[in-house]
C-alpha cells in the first residue's frame, strides 16, 4: 500500500468517534433463517465453537436503518451465519455486512472486526399492487412457496404485504417490499423509561489473523413492533458467492420481525483470543472466506467478483492468497480448530419436560408471590377487565417461553441430551455450578427467552406495557431474574446428578 493511502487511511481512523455508538431509532427487520452446519463452518473462523443441532444452526437477514448515528444515518444488510460460543459467550456470527458509508466499513472494522464492506443497500417499498417484484430470470430462491403460506397465517394489510431479500452481489442488496411508517411512532408517557436488554455479542477474526472480539450491545424494546410473513431470498446465480448463498439458501425459522423505534447502544469491544498466523496463511475475517465464497481446503475459492479489482466480502482483495475459514472438520480438529458441531446425543424428552415443568413452576411462584410482595392481591378489583386478562394471559405466556427458551438451548448444547446424565462425575465438577453444559444452555436461552417474550407481548398486543406493571414477573423475566433461574437450574441438575445411579 502506498504511504499516501496508509496516511490516508489512518486520518480516517483518527477522525472517528471511539465507542460507545449509540443509533436512537433504528428500524430493523430480522428474518430468522436455519443454517446448515457445513455451510456455517465455511464462514466461521477458527477459534469459537459453533452451535448446532441435528445438523442446523440459527442464523438470519438483518436491515437496519439507522437513522442516526455518530457517523450519520446509513443502511446496513447482515448476514448471520449461525450461533456461536467462546469464553462464556454466545451470540450470533455475522459473516457478510453490507453498509452504504465508507466511515460505517472503518468503524465496523477498527473498533469491532465487523466484516463490513461498502455497497448498495436499497430499501425499496412494495409495488402500487402491493406486491413485491418477483425475482429475475436467472436468479435463485430459498423459501419458495413461503410467502403464500406466511400472508395465510398473518392475515391481510400492509404487514402482510410479500417481502425479498435480493442479494444481487456481495456487495449490493435491495430490499423490496420495504414498509414505510404507517403513522408516527407513539411518544413515551412522561416519567416512562423503555425496557432494555444487553447481550453479549462476538466478532473479529479479520485477516490475517484478527483476533476473537467480544462487545456489548444494548437494545430497548421497541415503539412498535410487528409480524411480517417469511421473507424470500433470492440471490444472482454465477455472481453472489458461493459461501453466502449457502448460508442464505435455508428455510425461514419463523415470520420476520419488523421493529421500529429501537435505540441501539454498542460498546467498546475486548479481546478474547489472539489467534496467531499460521503458515503465512490467514482465516478469512468475521467469518468470511476468501471472496466471501470461502470452499474446502484443496477446493479453489471463490472469486465473488463481477470485476476485476473489487473487494470481496471479508475485505481481501482479488488475487489474495489466504487459508479459507472452512476446511474439513477433521482436518480443523486435528490442527487445533474448531470441533466437530454434531450434537453430543439425541435430544431427552424426559429430560426437557422434568425441566420444564421446574420452571414453569418456578415461574408460578414467583407471579404469586409477587401479588402478595407488591399489594397487588390485596388491591380491589381494576374496573379494565380485559387488561387484567391480558396479565394474566401475559404471565401464562412467560412462563411457557421460559421453558420453551431453555428447552430448545439445552437441545443445541447438549444440556438435554440423553448421554447427559451418564457423563462422568469429573466432567460435572469441572463445570461452573458443578454441573456439565449447563451455563451455555443458559447463556443462550437469555435471549431466546427475550425474543419469545416479544412475540408474546405482540401477539396480545401487551408490548406496550412497561416493566413496573409486571410486578409479579420480577423473578421470571431477564435480566432481572436470570441471576435466580441459573441459581435453580444448577441447584435442580446436580440433584439429579447426584441422585441418579451410575
Amino acid at each position: 500500500m502506498h504511504a499516501s493511502a496508509v496516511l490516508h487511511a489512518s486520518a480516517v481512523l483518527a477522525a472517528l468517534p471511539k465507542p460507545p455508538y449509540r443509533f436512537p431509532g433504528a428500524r430493523v427487520l430480522y428474518q430468522p433463517k436455519w443454517v446448515r452446519v457445513e455451510a456455517a463452518q465455511r464462514v466461521t473462523p477458527d477459534g469459537v465453537q459453533l452451535l448446532s443441532a441435528f445438523g442446523w444452526t440459527l442464523g438470519g437477514v438483518f436491515v437496519v436503518d439507522w437513522t442516526d448515528s455518530p457517523i450519520g444515518p446509513y443502511s446496513e444488510a447482515a448476514v448471520l451465519s449461525g450461533l456461536v460460543w467462546h469464553s462464556g459467550a454466545v451470540g450470533a456470527w455475522a459473516s457478510h455486512i453490507v453498509v452504504t458509508s465508507p466511515d460505517a466499513v472503518a468503524a465496523g472494522r477498527e473498533f469491532w472486526g465487523l466484516p463490513a464492506v461498502e455497497g448498495v443497500v436499497l430499501l425499496q417499498p412494495a409495488s402500487a399492487a402491493g406486491q413485491a417484484e418477483p425475482p429475475r430470470a436467472g436468479e435463485a430462491a430459498s423459501s419458495e412457496g413461503v410467502v403464500a403460506s406466511a400472508a395465510a397465517l398473518t392475515g391481510a394489510g400492509d404487514a402482510a404485504a410479500p417481502l425479498v431479500l435480493d442479494f444481487e452481489s456481495n456487495v449490493r442488496v435491495v430490499v423490496r417490499g420495504w414498509q414505510g411508517r404507517a403513522a408516527p411512532l407513539p411518544p413515551l408517557p412522561a416519567g416512562t423509561t423503555p425496557l432494555s436488554l444487553s447481550l453479549p455479542s462476538l466478532s473479529g477474526g479479520l485477516p490475517p489473523n484478527g483476533p476473537i472480539l467480544r462487545y456489548p450491545l444494548t437494545l430497548t424494546a421497541p415503539r412498535r413492533a410487528r409480524l411480517r410473513p417469511a421473507a424470500v431470498t433470492v440471490w444472482t446465480s454465477g455472481i453472489t458467492p458461493s459461501a453466502l448463498v449457502a448460508v442464505l439458501d435455508g428455510p425461514p425459522a419463523s415470520p420476520c420481525l419488523e421493529l421500529e423505534g429501537v435505540d441501539v447502544v454498542a460498546g467498546a469491544a475486548a479481546v478474547l483470543t489472539r489467534r496467531p498466523a499460521a503458515g503465512g496463511g490467514h482465516t478469512a475475517g468475521g467469518g468470511n472466506t476468501a471472496g466471501g465464497g470461502g470452499g474446502r481446503r484443496g477446493e479453489a475459492t471463490d472469486a465473488g467478483v463481477t470485476g476485476s479489482g473489487r473487494v470481496l466480502s471479508g475485505g481481501v482483495q482479488a488475487g489474495d492468497e489466504g487459508r479459507p475459514a472452512g476446511g474439513d472438520v477433521a482436518a480443523r480438529a486435528a490442527s487445533g480448530g474448531v470441533r466437530p458441531t454434531d450434537p453430543p446425543g439425541h435430544v431427552s424428552p424426559f429430560l426437557l419436560s422434568l425441566d420444564s415443568g421446574v420452571l414453569i413452576m418456578y415461574g408460578l411462584v414467583c407471579a404469586i408471590l409477587g401479588l402478595y410482595t407488591s399489594g397487588d392481591a390485596f388491591a380491589p378489583a381494576a374496573p379494565d377487565a380485559v387488561r387484567d386478562a391480558r396479565e394474566i394471559a401475559f404471565t401464562l405466556d412467560t412462563c411457557a417461553a421460559h421453558a420453551l427458551a431453555w428447552g430448545l438451548a439445552a437441545a443445541v448444547t447438549g444440556a438435554a441430551s440423553t448421554d447427559w446424565i451418564s457423563l462422568p462425575l469429573a466432567e460435572h465438577k469441572a463445570a461452573v455450578g458443578g454441573v456439565a453444559r449447563v451455563l451455555p444452555a443458559w447463556l443462550l436461552s437469555v435471549p431466546l427467552f427475550e425474543f419469545l417474550r416479544a412475540l408474546a407481548a405482540v401477539g396480545l398486543g401487551a408490548h406496550d406495557l412497561a416493566a413496573e406493571d409486571w410486578p409479579a414477573l420480577a423473578g421470571v423475566t431477564y435480566p432481572g431474574g436470570s441471576v435466580g433461574t441459573l441459581g435453580l437450574l444448577l441447584v435442580w441438575r446436580r440433584w439429579l446428578v447426584d441422585t441418579t445411579p451410575r
